[in-house]
């Protein structure tokens, strides 16, 4: 039989958006044909069937082309209807309600819709085929008369559903070939298709996991309510998800415009012809083909025809500028309302052209329980590993990292191996990343330059999660241009800087740079430039191979080896080195010419080589070291002229600094923690270089030399004391750079008055020094100051002077507890933006301070204040208002809502306020906290800005209507302290709660509620959930899968608990004062798998645990105050259980197991009066903290001995407990206490250890050995 309809090539079905199905004889080589290219070259993937295969092998791959075809287009030709196999496509198309685009070519909707002899003709000599099938097999065998008629009956009423797809098909839209050309007419076909493609399809994300928090805060940057144009660049590291991000935006936005595109892989795409691109976009957002003929032509183009079109277009993977350019140069190319996402590895790509006011949105790295979902997801097809397989899941994780790339590529790998393939692939994986995901990551490296590349090297081997100051000294010596280089990195998202100092790299491309090196040699390691293995550097070392000059960094962590000459003579081109406790020894004067960064951690204090010279040394790091002044190697190590950084943290043994003159151009001079220093050498006034000084820690140093001052090149000074004495020289005020100076937590009696001469100093912090009653007046003179922090201090008022700081941004007077009042001069410092009144005697506040027109932040949380001022109102900048715990605070001034800007209004624990004025006009605010409000009746009127809304009250008679505050991600309520507080609530049903879509974390803490909401399907998004409605007859409703936190307290026997087997994303689970006496079983807990926390808690009337399977990922077990408790289930299984707490049990006779789970590093067993003797705990080797209290049939520790990770130790009330012993065992033990055992009298091993705390109060006073 003849196959007459459609495909082309051996791809599956599902990657097809067309069927064309005709009858072959009328239109292959003519309109089918010319349709069929015009389709595919704007892009359109269809399924056309031109193959020459036997009938049986192709039906079903037309049947599965069918079925995963978004749109069927049945070509209608003279001869359809004769052809059974155009008719059951026509037919499966109907069935399928498949979207249909029917053609008729030479024929009319009427020949379709049978209203012609043509079609109907047709059938009616199908229906007389069949029905002659039937007659010719009744004659030839009456024995299958049966089974055969069954057939021909079925094959008769295949023409009746042949005869309703035609009749459906006519009725519907289509288009008539007529007489036009091919040409026109293949065009407004294909132009409809694309538009139909774009309303039905969403755009394939990969999606395992969900990423609902990240695509919010997308949203929100793109604001699509707004009128204007907006650009949203999505920046991160490659392989983090930024695409993933992206498709999830656009499907949710494409039906809010009728122009959308998504170009994927842009950086791909860039590599061939430019224009293609443009022409893409075109063909895509208006279903056009217009010719473009250079990227000039193309820009117009873009421009004239957009520029009045709503669109979305998300541009994905650009890594130039020139990209953008290109496509979407600045917003006046698009219609109002347009939004443009794009996302790069390369920041600088969206940040480089200012004019384009590009919104950023960084992508983080996952969570760990995101993290194990994917991985899961990949490797097991399920949301969370089998039980038996998760601890070698986690140990995945804890090599490979949370990078979505590196999860789905290994747990893919490892989807289907045996348990010794994958600890096979993790031992492996720990050493040599996987080459797919690196080959991934490196696209970033490759497109660095050397120098950029070298340091990015640096960072990967040696200072991951390391300060950056050192090493871009080093770099800038290098001639690295480290500034640039820095930059860039930080750019494509290679490193961050963390806290303005610390470089942090992500796992993966740690291990990308230490595998690069690697493959540089892979066998001699001599012939790498860097070394960062203890192991690897030292047997280089050992073998003395001359290969080594390739070396240029190189670390070795703790030994005691000596290396001399012969060892170290091939490091020549050794840059920096790193090593812990080796010593030297021999002459090594020509050895290290070229070394910039010496650190030599724990350096003995007996100097053996006898020369070495560092002649291009930059940076010298002795820290951790036991040297004196008197120590040799300051002399007999020779440095050039190049030293600018010295440090000596932590050398606990120096009392004085030798003399140092000799490092003439040192800029950072570094004392930290040398805590027995109590001198700064004179000669330290010849440093003129000197811009940094670090003396934190040094808690014995009682001044600063008067040298000092006359170091024209100092900007930081830092200490940081104990609260011993201190004096500043009078001659301080000389230090003409000076920027910051912080002086901390020592005895200051007085402050110079020079110190207004410092008039290039920016911050002041002299905070938690006592003494300092006053400032000088001088200190109005400190034109540049922006910070002032005298938090901690005995400062009892502010000078009137204090008006001349106009450049004054924070003041911090918090914990200033004698202060009593502001000057009314605080009113012109017209730069403050951060005020900070906390605990401090201030009753009132002056006038002036509404003329901080600047002051976005002010603090006055557990203050004495009675009543903020009027004036508040004109404070327009306003962002946060934290007073909370006033307890001395009636009224809110009405003014209040005259604050524009204002984000955060706390009052909670402002017990006198009755009444909080509207705030419906405070447009922006988004947090309100007022529990522990509780003489307030009712709330004020709230604003639909509001997301956070916390209200405690004892007062409350009525709830508001939620309906209005659509934007809540967190609602916590509270009529009550405690079930024997009286609730003035009136019957409440949440009215609204419903509309609250956005919910994060619900904690409904009420009575006298009429019901609780029983459908949480509208939560979607919401992650933590508290129902402590006591005195209320509810049903806890399905909950919703999103949920990782869950607490229910006061279940009663007629309270029905929904089953919680779908909470795949529990982490934490809480039961709190329920009276039912079981019911547990049936919830389902063991299937919990991501369940970490369990807590059981006041649940007097539970008598048994005993049938109740806890999930092996369990981690903390804590079971309180339960009355009845007999039996607890068998521990043994719960392998990953970490901490174990058991209180107020008191008929609880046995812990099963408990002797046997070994990765518990904390138990507490409080006040259960029944538990028996225990059994051996020799096998918990990683228990860390053990208290034991009121056990009164505990005679002794079984295995006390065994435990060689503890760390603390308390036992007290145990009457029965006579020895313990093995003490000397306890190596790691820096705690004991011991109280109330009156029948202890042997403590065994106990001298052998040195104890940071050591209490024992027994009335019998035991023998301790």
């Amino acid at each position: 039989m003849e196959r007459d309809t459609a495909t082309s090539g051996g791809e599956s079905g599902a990657d097809y958006q067309v069927f064309l199905s005709f009858r072959g004889p009328d239109t292959r080589r003519g309109f089918t044909d010319c349709l069929y290219h015009f389709l595919t070259s704007a892009g359109i993937r269809v399924f056309r069937d031109d193959t020459d295969q036997p009938l049986g092998a192709k039906i079903e791959k037309i049947l599965d082309a069918i079925d995963c075809s978004v749109i069927g287009m049945p070509i209608f030709s003279k001869e359809y209807a004769s052809s059974k196999w155009c008719l059951r496509e026509l037919r499966r198309m109907v069935e399928l309600k498949k979207t249909i685009i029917p053609i008729f070519y030479d024929v009319t909707p009427n020949d379709v819709k049978l209203k012609t002899s043509l079609y109907a003709d047709a059938l009616e000599a199908h229906a007389s085929t069949a029905y002659q099938k039937i007659m010719q097999r009744q004659t030839e065998d009456l024995s299958s008369e049966n089974k055969e008629t069954k057939g021909a009956e079925t094959e008769s009423e295949e023409v009746e559903h042949w005869k309703k797809a035609l009749l459906e098909v006519g009725t519907r839209s289509g288009r008539e070939l007529r007489q036009n050309g091919f040409g026109e007419f293949c065009i407004a076909i294909t132009s409809e298709v694309l538009t139909r493609l774009k309303a039905k399809e969403k755009i394939i994300t990969g999606q395992l996991v969900s990423m609902t928090d990240q695509v919010e805060a997308v949203m929100k940057l793109l604001n699509v309510d707004s009128p204007d144009v907006r650009f949203v660049g999505i920046h991160g590291m490659g392989g983090i998800g930024k695409t993933t991000l992206a498709k999830l935006v656009f499907n949710e936005l494409s039906c809010r415009f009728e122009y959308c595109s998504f170009i994927n892989d842009i950086r791909e795409l860039s590599k061939g012809e430019p224009t293609k691109l443009q022409t893409k976009l075109l063909v895509d957002l208006l279903c056009k083909f217009p010719s473009v003929s250079d990227n000039e032509d193309g820009v117009k183009k873009i421009r004239e025809m957009l520029r009045t079109k709503k669109v979305l277009l998300v541009l994905d993977d650009v890594d130039h500028t020139e990209q953008i350019d290109r496509l979407a140069d600045n917003s006046s190319w698009f219609g109002s309302g347009s939004r443009i996402i794009i996302t790069t590895r390369d920041k600088s790509t969206i940040e480089r052209d200012p004019s384009r006011k590009i919104m950023q949105f960084e992508m983080m790295e996952m969570n760990y329980y995101q993290a194990l979902q994917l991985f899961s997801k990949q490797a097991f097809k399920e949301d969370f590993p089998p039980t038996d397989y998760l601890d070698l899941s986690k140990e995945v994780i804890s090599v490979v990292g949370k990078l979505p790339l590196a999860l789905e590529i290994i747990g893919s790998h490892l989807h289907g191996k045996q348990k010794d393939e994958w600890k096979e692939n993790i031992r492996t994986l720990a050493r040599i990343p996987h080459k797919n995901v690196q080959k991934k990551l490196r696209l970033s490296y490759d497109s660095l330059e050397y120098r950029a590349q070298q340091v990015f090297l640096d960072i990967a081997c040696f200072f991951n999660n390391k300060d950056k100051t050192n090493a871009m000294y080093m770099w800038e010596a290098c001639k690295f241009h480290p500034e640039s280089a820095i930059d860039d990195l930080v750019s494509m998202s290679l490193i961050k800087i963390i806290d303005h100092e610390t470089f942090w790299m992500h796992d993966q491309l740690r291990d990308l740079g230490r595998e690069i090196v690697c493959l540089e040699n892979f066998i001699d390691f001599g012939k790498r430039s860097r070394l960062w293995e203890h192991k690897e550097a030292i047997a280089m070392l050992k073998r003395r191979e001359q290969g080594t000059r390739k070396v240029q960094a190189l670390c070795l962590s703790e030994d005691s080896s000596f290396f001399g000459y012969e060892e170290l003579q091939c490091l020549r081109n050794l840059r920096f080195l790193e090593w812990h406790g080796i010593k030297f020894q021999g002459d090594l004067k020509h050895v290290f010419s070229k070394l910039i960064w010496f650190s030599w951690y724990v350096c003995p204090s007996d100097y053996a080589a006898t020369s070495l010279n560092l002649e291009s040394l930059v940076i010298l790091e002795l820290s951790r070291s036991n040297i004196s002044e008197n120590w040799e190697g300051w002399s007999k190590i020779k440095v050039g002229d190049e030293l600018k950084v010295l440090d000596l943290t932590g050398c606990k043994e120096l009392t004085r600094i030798p003399d140092i003159s000799k490092y003439r151009t040192l800029e950072r001079l570094i004392l930290e923690d040398c805590e027995k220093l109590i001198e700064i050498d004179g000669s330290i006034g010849s440093l003129k270089c000197l811009k940094f000084l670090n003396m934190k820690g040094c808690h014995a140093l009682g001044s600063f030399p008067e040298e000092l001052c006359s170091l024209d090149a100092l900007e930081v000074i830092i200490m940081k004391g104990k609260g011993g004495n201190f004096s500043i020289p009078e001659l301080i005020g000389d230090l003409i750079s000076l920027t910051i100076l912080e002086i901390v937590g020592v005895q200051i009696h007085e402050l110079p008055r020079s110190i207004g001469r410092l008039g290039k100093l920016k911050r002041l912090a002299l905070s938690k020094c006592t003494g300092i009653n006053e400032l000088p007046g001088s200190v109005g003179s400190l034109d540049s100051l922006v910070e002032l922090d005298l938090s901690e201090t005995d400062i009892e008022r502010l000078p009137n002077s204090i008006e001349g700081l106009a450049m004054l941004q924070f003041l911090h007077l918090n914990r200033c507890k004698e202060l009593i009042e502001l000057p009314e001069s605080i009113g012109d410092l017209k730069s403050l933006t951060e005020l900070d009144l906390s605990w401090t005697k201030i009753t009132d506040l002056p006038e002036s301070i509404g003329q901080l027109r600047e002051l976005k932040v002010l603090g006055v949380t557990h203050s004495k204040i009675k009543k903020l001022p009027k004036t508040i109102g004109r404070m327009v900048k306003l962002e946060e208002l934290h007073a909370s715990e006033c307890h001395s605070m009636e009224k809110v001034p009405r003014n209040i809502k005259k604050l524009p800007r204002l984000r955060i209004l706390d009052f909670s624990g402002c017990d006198a306020i009755s009444k909080v004025p509207s705030l419906s006009k405070v447009s922006s605010l988004q947090t309100l906290r007022l529990e522990g409000c509780h003489k307030l009746s009712k709330l004020p009127k709230l604003p639909q800005s509001l997301t956070t809304l916390n209200v405690a009250s004892l007062s409350l008679r009525k709830l508001p209507d939620f309906s209005k505050l659509e934007r809540l991600n967190s609602l916590r309520l509270s009529d009550r302290s405690d079930i024997h507080t009286r609730s003035n609530l009136e019957n409440s049903n949440l009215e609204g709660i419903e509309k609250l879509t956005k919910l994060l974390t619900l904690h409904l803490n009420l009575s006298n509620l009429t019901s609780i909401p029983t459908n949480f399907s509208s939560f979607t998004h919401l992650k933590v959930l508290v129902i402590a409605c006591w005195g209320v007859d509810y049903q806890v409703p399905q909950l919703p899968p999103t949920l990782s936190h869950l607490r229910l307290e006061y279940v009663d026997v007629e309270t029905k608990l929904p089953c919680l087997v779908h909470l795949k994303n529990l982490v934490w689970l809480e039961f709190v004062n329920w009276s039912v006496q079981d019911g547990l079983q049936s919830l389902g807990i063991q299937e919990l798998h991501s369940l970490a926390f369990f807590s059981i808690a006041s649940c007097g009337n539970f008598r048994t645990l005993e049938d109740i399977k806890l999930p092996k990922s369990l981690e903390k077990l804590w079971i309180e105050n339960c009355n009845s408790l007999e039996t607890m289930p068998k521990l043994s299984e719960l392998q990953n259980l970490k901490g174990l707490i058991m209180s107020d049990c008191e008929k609880l006779t046995e812990i099963c197991g408990l002797g046997e789970l070994l990765s518990l590093e904390e138990l507490r067993i409080y006040n259960c009066g029944s538990l028996g003797t225990i059994s051996d705990w020799s096998g918990l080797r990683n228990l860390k903290h053990l208290n034991i209290s009121s056990y009164p049939q505990l005679t002794e520790i079984p295995g006390l001995g065994e435990l060689k990770s503890l760390e603390t130790l308390c036992v007290t009330g145990c009457f029965s407990l006579k020895k313990l012993s093995n003490f000397s065992m306890l190596i790691k033990l820096e705690e004991l206490e011991i109280y109330d055992c009156d029948n202890l009298s042997l403590i065994e091993g106990l001298n052998n250890l040195s104890l940071r705390v050591r209490e024992i109060h027994c009335s019998r006073n035991p023998k301790i050995t």
